[in-house]
């Protein structure tokens, strides 16, 4: 079990609502199952760092609220490849801004747990384009190949 810090008063990064203490959140359980894995963050090995990355604001984790809800999905951190940046505790919608179009777009909880959990991507990647800009930059390239084959 962790050894967990004082009880300190932390903001849901999902809902934004603050949260009572980290004793009301899940982080330690997850940062327990980080520990029987040995998949301890080696920039922050002493025991409660989830508790005090999560007060930081440098941990992507949700209150019980928001897993419950279903507007946050409990992330298997175990699964995910990460070095030099924290694991992610839980999955949510993030606004992101495509550097192609310039729109914004959702990176969907679903879509970050498929990247992260499936196709063990490095929790420090986001998506750059919009699912639209992604799929042209696919098309062409595919018609570049296509036509490169043909020459």
């Amino acid at each position: 079990m962790t050894k967990r810090t004082k009880s300190q008063k932390i903001t849901c990064p999902c809902c934004g609502k603050e949260r009572a203490t980290v004793d009301g959140t899940s982080l330690p359980q997850l940062e327990d199952k980080l520990l029987e894995a040995n998949l301890r963050p080696w920039w922050n090995s002493k025991e409660g760092w989830s508790s005090e990355e999560a007060s930081k604001g440098k941990l992507q984790w949700a209150c019980r609220y928001c897993l419950k809800s279903g507007r946050a999905i409990e992330a298997n951190p175990v699964v995910q490849k990460f070095c030099d940046y924290p694991p992610y505790l839980a999955y949510f919608d993030v606004r992101l801004r495509c550097e192609d179009c310039g729109s914004q777009f959702v990176f969907e909880a679903t879509e970050q747990q498929f990247w992260y959990e499936e196709l063990k991507f490095w929790v420090q990647s986001r998506p750059k384009q919009c699912l639209a800009c992604r799929k042209l930059r696919r098309e062409r390239k595919r018609e570049e190949n296509e036509k490169g084959r043909v020459a």
